[in-house]
């Protein structure tokens, strides 16, 4: 295989630092959190539609604020090359992992022998049936962790079949845990499997093929797909 820029098909890429120094990269991240905060209260919220309406001004303000300033997504700096210079500051924009990103729980991640271990917990925007963690979100944890497996295995892949077996609701407001690990390996076919913990207790386990990818191809498909 052609050898791989820092970039999404790369360990360095995922490996994001707990605390940063940059204090434009640290800003964003607490400006996430702060809309992290909004979203949830927003959901459950019945405050006076004079308070409502004041939040609503003050966040479209804040939204206002953040016009006209610099901005690219992850497939403008993979372009650009901004993303190989540094690559934790845009996987820590990804949707599920991302504390710079508002609409990650967030998940964290880290590898611990043969094994990833994922924390996290669901607040009042990930919700489904009432006080449970929507399915598709439980889904959505289960790719992520798994495709961290086989990145830090040295695999760089792509999600070919999921499958996921749910046994017991998954709680919000709980800490759960989620442990994966690579079970087989036939030609570029790479196959993981993954649970879901609260506590003792398994909630769901997953199934997911992945297909190991040249870098070089990866690079033209990802350049190929256009941004609206």
């Amino acid at each position: 295989m052609s050898e791989l820029p820092k970039g999404p098909l790369t360990r360095e890429f995922w490996e994001i630092p707990e605390t940063v120094e940059d204090p434009q990269w640290a800003g964003r991240r607490l400006v996430s959190e702060a809309t992290r905060k909004v979203a949830h209260k927003v959901v459950v919220t019945f405050a006076p539609p004079d308070v409502l309406d004041r939040a609503a001004a003050l966040i479209n303000e804040a939204a206002a604020l953040l016009e006209g300033h610099p901005a690219w997504s992850v497939k403008q700096a993979y372009e650009g090359g901004q993303l190989s210079q540094s690559p934790q500051q845009y996987a820590d924009r990804q949707s599920i992992i991302g504390r710079a990103n508002p609409f990650a729980p967030p998940l964290r991640l880290r590898r611990e022998g043969d094994e990833v271990i994922g924390e996290v917990v669901f607040d009042h925007a990930h919700g489904g049936a009432p006080g449970w963690v929507h399915g598709g979100l439980v889904a959505t944890i289960f790719d992520q962790a798994m495709g961290y497996v086989l990145i830090t295995n040295g695999y760089p892949c792509v999600t070919a079949s999921m499958e996921v077996k749910f046994e017991k609701p998954t709680r919000l407001h709980t800490g759960l845990v989620l442990r994966a690990r690579e079970v087989g390996r036939e030609g570029n076919r790479v196959k993981v499997h993954a649970d879901l913990w609260d506590g003792e207790q398994r909630l769901a386990q997953s199934w997911g093929e992945f297909v190991q990818l040249d870098a070089a191809r990866f690079r033209k498909i990802a350049l190929q797909q256009k941004e609206s």
